[in-house]
């Protein structure tokens, strides 16, 4: 039942990485926000751990900061 709970945060928090609100922005300048949109959960570690992994996968496709472009 834990691992579903879990699951389930932690999909929610990569999904929230990938929106429009979150990117390019760090944890702490987007909490409020996940906040707003959903709630308790955005104070779980299982979302946080999503967040943060879904962040770093939108800027493994070269999306973010520190990222040239090329001619």
């Amino acid at each position: 039942a834990a691992f579903q709970r879990d699951e389930i945060l932690f999909r929610r928090g990569f999904e929230a990485a990938l929106g429009g609100a979150a990117r390019g922005r760090t944890w702490d300048e987007s909490l409020g926000t996940l906040r707003a949109r959903h709630g308790a959960d955005a104070d779980t570690q299982a979302f946080r751990r999503g967040w943060e992994r879904g962040k770093r996968y939108y800027e493994e496709l070269g999306h973010g900061p520190g990222l040239r472009k090329s001619a």
